[in-house]
């Protein structure tokens, strides 16, 4: 249990200092970032689990967390990381572990604003929506952690405005298990 909640913190933190780091200038002079591929029609699976990116995101696979950047990125740090863990059952979490877990892990932290267990296409699965501040820049986290049969997949989406949210909120709507 412990190491889901870890991966997941991990993952947060990871992609948001990502995100909110300016990618340096290549030594061609272009930006790292716009290296990223763009994915055919915004199509994405990852560990057997797919969505539409949205519209114009570019997805980064060359990290340890595979992830799609804002096409205005670095200017709009806003993101949708991909990342698995062990499997396990949803019954050993409750919005209690989390909350006590971000809290003491994740720096920034404010609150779990929503938690709820859904079904996506039948696997249980924990949509919470986490609200962070890194830098005086205040972040909404939209995590899904589906708990697959053979391990647990989770989708965090990253929104650094209401204009970013509501286009993930799109891109929520289109996940399928495969």
């Amino acid at each position: 249990m412990k190491k889901l909640c870890s991966v997941l913190t991990i993952v947060c933190l990871a992609v948001s200092f990502a995100a909110c780091s300016v990618s340096e200038p290549a030594s061609d002079g272009t930006n790292s970032a716009a290296e990223a591929t763009a994915v055919p029609e915004g199509y994405y699976e990852y560990e057997g689990v797919s969505l539409i990116l949205p519209e114009g995101y570019l997805l980064d696979e060359t990290g340890n967390v595979p992830h799609a950047n804002s096409p205005d990125f670095p200017d709009n740090p806003s993101n949708v990381a991909f990342s698995k863990s062990h499997q396990d059952s949803i019954d050993n979490y409750s919005e209690k572990i989390y909350q006590q877990h971000y809290s003491a892990n994740m720096q920034g932290f404010e609150e779990i604003s929503k938690y709820e267990t859904i079904e996506i296409d039948g696997i249980d699965t924990i949509h919470m929506t986490i609200n962070v501040t890194l830098n005086t820049q205040p972040w909404v986290l939209d995590q899904y952690i589906l708990f697959l049969p053979d391990k647990c997949v989770a989708f965090t989406f990253s929104s650094t405005t209401p204009e970013d949210a509501s286009l993930h909120q799109a891109s929520i709507q289109t996940i399928h298990v495969k």
